[in-house]
């Protein structure tokens, strides 16, 4: 239970060109903020989550058409310089990068109490 645990902040920092990214993939609740740039978020609710290790590019041309035509597709926003994207506990999400970007990353990692 996440009431029982404390919570562990993590730190990333990203640097990344054009049509780079995130995988889909998902975790804790998380912070992410953009410095320079802008990126495209596909955010998917915890009964639609999954884990990827495609590129987010090839996932975008390869997977994203077939959502969308399903009509189960991600929700999604794009994230300016200077906007913050709140993910909550277990939704899944990827990135791409819409040009250069340099961001900042927050992850709030549970750590049981007793640990």
């Amino acid at each position: 239970r996440r009431s029982e645990c404390i919570v562990d902040p993590t730190l990333q920092f990203s640097i990344g060109p054009s049509f780079s990214g995130a995988p889909i993939h998902f975790h804790g609740d998380a912070v992410n903020g953009c410095a320079v740039g802008r990126k495209r978020w596909f955010i998917f609710p915890p009964h639609q989550s999954f884990m990827s290790n495609k590129p987010v590019f090839r996932w975008y041309q390869q997977d994203y058409p077939r959502l969308v035509d399903s009509g189960l597709p991600p929700l999604e926003c794009v994230q300016g310089e200077g906007d913050l994207v709140y993910i909550p506990h277990m939704w899944g999400h990827g990135v791409l990068n819409l040009g250069d970007s340099i961001a900042i990353a927050e992850e709030f990692v549970p750590v049981p109490r007793n640990a």
